[in-house]
C-alpha cells in the first residue's frame, strides 16, 4: 500500500495542489475545457490593482474578484480562477447565494500552471469579526475545488445548503478558534474530500450541527486539532472514511447526539503520548450512548503510541484501550488494526496496505492525490468490497516506475537536420507490471511510441532548444517521466554582435559604467561566451546583457568572443568611451585657512567631501593679501605646477574656479605665491566620478542671458547696492526645463564702488558662492557652475554702489547619458605666446589687437583626438598694458561678444573657461582690444560624448 516515509507540510501542500505529479502517477484530468463558452474567469492580474478595472468575466478580460463571478454565475457554469502571480497577491473572500441543478451544478475550479502560485483567499488587513473566506448560504448543487483558505475563524461556512462538494481545499495559517468546515443543521449532502485540513488548534476540521444529514468526510489529511478533529453532533447518514489523522490532541472522530453513520478505513495517529501530556483523556474515536447503536466503526488503523495515555475507543460511555477490546465486547470492528508504529499521513505498518473496505460509505475511487487504487503484489489482499486491495487512509500506495538516465535522446546535440533515437528498454516497474512508452520530442510533433526492440526515432529539421520527454506508464496508470534537453544546432554559426552604452540610472548617468548588450539568438547552442573589456579584464557573459565598471576615462575597445557547442567561433567588436559623471553641489563643503607668504596649506579632503583621487571642481578665493601674488592648487604630496590657479594685485581680493585632482589623504595643496599672507577659502563646486550616478554636460556656444546694460534678460538698469537680479536658465533657448545645473560666465561692468558678486540657485539659502571681486570702475569675468533648483539663478551685487551685471551661458547639465562626460587630465600648458608654445610656427608672438588665435585642444594632454565636445581651460592674460577682455569660443563658429576673461592694466589675471570645442578640435581666442596681449592656456580636461 503506502511507502514508509512521513510527509512534511510542504510536501502535503504540493500533493494537494497537484492533480498530476511527475514520478508519482497519473491523476485526474482537467475538469473543464478552457474554451467552454459558459465559463466565467477570475484572475488577480496587475490591471486589477488600478482600482478601476473589473473585467467582464471572459478569458480575455477576467473578473478581478471571485465575488464578481459568484454574483452572476448560472447553473452549469464553471468559475475558473487563476493566480496571475508566482506567489502572494491573494483573493478576497466571497459569499455564494446562487445555485446549480443536479444535472448542471455550479463549479469553482482552480487552474494552476507553471510559474503561477496557488489561489489563496486571505483576510483583509483588518478583517471584521467573524470574517470567513467562503460562505455558502441557502444554495444547492455546488462543487468547489482547489482553493487555499487562510482563516481567522471558520474557513468555510455551509448554511441551509444541499448537495455541496468541497474538494482539494488547503487550510493556511494557524489560529486558535474556528473550524475548517462548519455545517449547520439545515444542510445536507455535503462532502468534504481530498483536502489538507491543517493547523486547526482549538477548532474542528469538520463540524456538523444537529439536523445535518448525508455528510461525508473522506480522504482528507487532518492535523493539529486540540478538540475533536471531526465532530458530528446529531448528524445522520454520516460517513467518516479513508482519512489520515495526525498529531491531533483531542479525539480524531466524535459522533454524538444520536448521530448515525460509519467510521471506516481511517488511519488514526493522534498526538496523545508521553511527549504531549497536556492533551485531554478523550478517546481516539468517541461515540456517545445516543449514537452507539447507530454507528459502525471498522477497517481503521490505530497507533499503539496511545496505549499509556488514551483509549482507542469511547463507545457508549465505555472506554476501550485497544480496538480488540471493543471488538471483544461488541463484536464490531473486527477488521480494526492496532499498529506498532506512529501513524501519520502515510501508513508505516503493512497491515493497512490492501486492507480497506472498498465499498465503505464515502469511499472514493481515487486518493487525496488523485491516484486510483493499486494492488501491491508483495502484500496479501485483506480488504473487501468490489476490490480487495484498497488502502486505508488518504494516501494510496503505488508502485515505482524508474526511468534511468540512460533513457535519453541520442545524439543530444547536433546540427540540423538529424535523426534522434531514444532507447526505452531500461525502464523498470517495481511491481513487475508491463510498461507502455511515449516520447514527446518537444518540437511540436505528436508523441511517438516504441518498444525496446523498436526504439522511437524522430528527425529534427528546425534549429532550436527542445525538451524531449520520455513517459513510462504501468497498467495501474502510474507513470514516470524523464525530460532532457535536445539541441538542434543552426546550419551556420550564429554571428556575434556587441553594442555598449553608458549606464543610465534613475538618479543619473554613470559615465564610467558600460552596459553591453548582445543578442541571445542561438544561446541554446552556445558553449562559451566572454568579453574582453579592453581594460585588461575579461568576463564570461550570459543573458544578453553585462554591466562593466571601467577604472577611469578612456576609450576602450571591447571584443565579444562566442563559441558554440559544435566548436564554431564568432567575434564582435565595439568601442566604449568611459568618462566621469558630474555631481554639482555648489558650496556644500568648504575649507578655510590663512596661508603665510610663500607657504603651502593642505585643504583636507574630508572637509571638502573629496573621495580618493576623483577630481573635483573647486572655487578658490584669496582675500586680505597686502602684496600682489598668486595661488596654485594641486594634488597634495605632488609637484607644484608653474601655472597659477588665480592671480591678485596688492590689496585686491580674487576668485577662480578650477578642476583639481586630490592627492595624499584626498587633500588639495594650496601655495601662496605672494610676499604676504592671504586668507584662502576652498569651496567644492562639483565632484567627478566614473562610478557614481550624476549629470552629463551639454556645452553650448557662449550665449548672453543677462546684460543689464542693454536689457537682455529683462533688466535694463544697473543693479543697486546690495540688490539682486534673477536670471531664468531652464527652458530658455537650448536649455531644457529639467536641466539639473548650469555653467555661466558672469561679469560686472561700470562698477561704482569696490565689492564682490555672489551667485546662488534661486530660492536657496547657504548655497551662494562668491565668484569675483572688483575695485571701483573695474570689470571682472568669472566662470561659475551651480545647481538649478527651480531653473533660475540669482546674482547679487555686494557693493555700496551700482553695477551692471552680465551672465553668458557656456553649457548645462542633465541627469541622463545624452550629453558629455568629463575627462580630467593633469594640468598641461598648451599655449604660451611668450615662448611660442601652441602658436603657428612655434615663435613667440603676442595676440594682436583684433586678431584671432586658433588653439588646438583635441589630442593634447592625453585627451582624445576626436569627439571632444568641450575643453576645461585656465586662461591667463599676463601683465597687460591696458584694460580689456579676451573672448573664447568654438572654432569655425560665430564669435560671441561676451568675454571669457576680463583684465585690468598691469594686473595678471587667470580665469577658468569651459569652452565648446569646434568640429576640428580647436577653440579660438580673440583679442577685441587695441593692444596686443600675452596669453597662457592650461588645459585641465575635456568632455566627450557618453556612449
Amino acid at each position: 500500500m503506502r511507502s514508509s516515509r512521513p510527509l512534511t507540510r510542504a510536501v502535503l501542500a504540493a500533493l494537494c495542489a497537484a492533480a498530476v505529479v511527475t514520478g508519482l502517477g497519473a491523476g485526474p484530468s482537467a475538469s473543464a475545457d478552457a474554451g467552454t463558452p459558459s465559463d466565467l474567469y477570475v484572475s488577480n492580474q496587475p490591471a486589477c490593482n488600478s482600482g478601476t478595472t473589473r473585467g467582464d468575466g471572459t478569458q480575455a478580460s477576467p473578473f478581478c474578484s471571485i465575488q464578481q463571478a459568484a454574483d452572476v454565475v448560472l447553473p452549469g457554469q464553471s468559475i475558473v480562477i487563476t493566480n496571475y502571480f508566482t506567489s502572494g497577491s491573494p483573493f478576497a473572500g466571497f459569499t455564494l447565494s446562487r445555485s446549480g441543478t443536479p444535472s448542471q451544478p455550479i463549479t469553482f475550479e482552480v487552474r494552476t500552471s507553471s510559474g503561477h502560485g496557488a489561489v489563496e483567499i486571505a483576510p483583509p488587513m483588518s478583517p471584521p469579526q467573524g470574517w470567513t473566506p467562503v460562505t455558502l448560504r441557502n444554495v444547492h448543487d455546488v462543487a468547489m475545488r482547489g482553493l487555499t483558505l487562510e482563516r481567522t475563524t471558520d474557513a468555510v461556512d455551509v448554511t441551509g445548503s444541499q448537495n455541496i462538494t468541497l474538494d482539494q481545499l488547503t487550510l493556511a495559517g494557524s489560529v486558535d478558534a474556528g473550524d475548517g468546515v462548519r455545517i449547520d443543521g439545515t444542510s445536507s449532502g455535503v462532502t468534504v474530500s481530498r483536502s489538507a485540513l491543517l493547523g486547526l488548534q482549538d477548532g474542528h476540521a469538520v463540524e456538523a450541527a444537529a439536523g445535518a444529514h448525508d455528510i461525508a468526510v473522506t480522504t482528507n489529511q487532518i492535523e493539529e486539532s486540540n478538540g475533536s478533529a471531526v465532530a458530528l453532533d446529531g448528524t445522520t447518514a454520516a460517513a467518516v472514511t479513508s482519512n489520515s489523522f495526525y498529531d491531533t490532541c483531542g479525539s480524531d472522530v466524535a459522533l454524538t447526539g444520536g448521530s448515525a453513520g460509519s467510521v471506516e478505513n481511517n488511519t488514526l495517529g493522534s498526538g496523545k503520548e508521553s511527549a504531549n501530556a497536556n492533551c485531554p483523556e478523550d478517546p481516539v474515536v468517541a461515540v456517545d450512548a445516543a449514537s452507539q447503536s447507530r454507528v459502525t466503526s471498522d477497517y481503521n488503523d490505530f497507533t499503539s503510541y496511545d496505549a499509556a495515555n488514551r483509549a482507542s475507543y469511547g463507545w457508549g460511555g465505555t472506554t476501550y484501550a485497544t480496538p480488540a477490546a471493543r471488538t471483544g465486547a461488541t463484536d464490531d470492528g473486527t477488521h480494526d488494526h492496532y499498529g506498532s508504529a506512529l501513524l501519520n499521513y502515510v501508513i508505516n505498518d503493512p497491515t493497512g496496505i490492501d486492507a480497506a473496505n472498498a465499498d465503505a460509505p464515502g469511499e472514493l475511487a481515487t486518493d487525496v492525490n488523485g491516484f486510483r487504487h493499486g494492488d501491491d503484489p508483495s502484500v496479501s489482499n485483506t480488504g473487501t468490497g468490489s476490490i480487495g486491495y484498497a488502502d486505508r487512509g488518504a494516501v494510496e500506495l503505488h508502485d515505482t516506475v524508474t526511468v534511468p538516465g540512460t533513457v535519453h535522446v541520442t545524439p543530444p546535440e547536433h546540427i540540423v537536420p538529424f535523426t534522434a533515437t531514444v532507447p526505452v528498454g531500461d525502464a523498470t516497474d517495481a511491481w513487475g507490471e508491463p510498461l507502455t512508452y511515449s516520447v514527446d520530442f518537444g518540437d511540436g510533433g505528436q508523441p511517438v511510441t516504441g518498444t525496446a526492440a523498436d526504439p522511437p526515432q524522430h528527425t529534427y529539421t528546425v534549429a532550436g532548444l527542445y525538451t524531449e520527454t520520455v513517459t513510462m506508464t504501468d497498467t495501474d496508470g502510474v507513470s514516470q517521466s524523464l525530460s532532457v534537453p535536445v539541441i538542434a544546432g543552426t546550419v551556420d554559426a550564429v554571428p556575434a554582435t556587441l553594442t555598449a552604452h553608458t549606464v543610465q540610472m534613475d538618479s543619473g548617468a554613470v559615465g564610467g559604467q558600460a552596459d553591453f548588450t548582445f543578442p541571445t539568438t542561438g544561446d541554446f547552442e552556445r558553449d562559451t561566451q566572454f568579453i574582453d573589456f579592453g581594460d585588461g579584464t575579461t568576463g564570461d557573459v550570459l543573458n544578453g546583457e553585462e554591466t562593466h565598471q571601467y577604472p577611469g576615462p578612456g576609450i576602450y575597445p571591447a571584443t565579444l568572443t562566442r563559441t558554440d557547442l559544435f566548436g564554431r567561433t564568432s567575434t564582435a567588436k565595439t568601442v566604449f568611451t568611459a568618462s566621469d559623471e558630474i555631481n554639482v553641489t555648489a558650496g556644500a563643503k568648504t575649507a578655510t585657512a590663512t596661508i603665510a607668504a610663500h607657504g603651502t596649506w593642505t585643504a583636507p579632503g574630508s572637509a571638502l567631501g573629496l573621495y580618493d583621487t576623483d577630481p573635483a571642481e573647486l572655487r578658490v578665493n584669496a582675500t586680505g593679501a597686502a602684496d600682489g601674488g598668486w595661488l596654485t592648487a594641486y594634488p597634495a604630496g605632488g609637484t607644484r605646477p608653474s601655472a597659477s590657479t588665480l592671480n591678485f594685485p596688492a590689496g585686491h581680493d580674487a576668485s577662480n574656479q578650477e578642476t583639481v585632482v586630490p592627492g595624499a589623504s584626498n587633500g588639495i595643496a594650496i601655495y601662496n605665491g605672494a610676499a604676504s599672507s592671504a586668507k584662502v577659502s576652498v569651496v567644492t563646486v562639483a565632484s567627478y566620478s566614473p562610478a557614481e550616478a550624476g549629470s552629463s554636460y551639454h556645452p553650448t556656444n557662449p550665449t548672453t542671458l543677462l546684460d543689464t546694460r542693454n536689457g537682455t534678460g529683462g533688466v535694463s538698469t544697473a543693479v543697486g547696492a546690495g540688490k539682486s537680479v534673477t536670471v531664468k536658465i531652464a527652458g530658455v533657448g537650448s536649455v531644457p526645463a529639467n536641466a539639473t545645473a548650469v555653467t555661466l560666465d558672469v561679469a560686472e561692468n561700470t562698477t561704482k564702488a569696490s565689492g564682490s558678486l555672489s551667485v546662488a540657485p534661486h530660492g536657496t539659502t547657504g548655497k551662494a558662492v562668491t565668484t569675483s571681486y572688483w575695485a571701483a570702475g573695474e570689470s571682472v569675468t568669472n566662470l561659475v557652475t551651480l545647481p538649478l533648483t527651480d531653473g533660475q539663478v540669482t546674482l547679487t551685487n555686494n557693493s555700496t554702489g551700482t553695477a551692471n551685471l552680465i551672465a553668458a551661458l557656456d553649457g548645462w547639465y542633465g541627469a541622463d547619458a545624452t550629453g558629455s562626460g568629463a575627462w580630467p587630465v593633469a594640468p598641461t600648458r598648451v599655449l604660451n605666446t611668450q615662448t611660442g608654445l601652441g602658436e603657428t610656427g612655434g615663435k613667440p608672438l603676442k595676440l594682436a589687437p583684433g586678431a584671432t588665435l586658433k588653439v588646438k585642444v583635441a589630442g593634447t594632454a592625453s585627451l582624445p583626438a576626436t569627439g571632444l565636445t568641450a575643453a576645461d581651460l585656465n586662461l591667463t592674460v599676463s601683465a597687460p598694458t591696458t584694460s580689456g577682455w579676451l573672448v573664447a569660443y568654438p572654432d569655425d563658429t560665430t564669435r560671441p561678444t561676451a568675454g571669457a576673461v576680463n583684465y585690468t592694466k598691469d594686473h595678471t589675471i587667470a580665469g577658468q573657461a569651459l569652452i565648446k570645442v569646434g568640429a576640428d578640435g580647436y577653440i579660438d581666442l580673440y583679442n577685441p582690444t587695441t593692444t596686443a596681449i600675452d596669453v597662457f592656456a592650461d588645459i585641465h580636461g575635456g568632455y566627450v560624448p557618453m556612449s
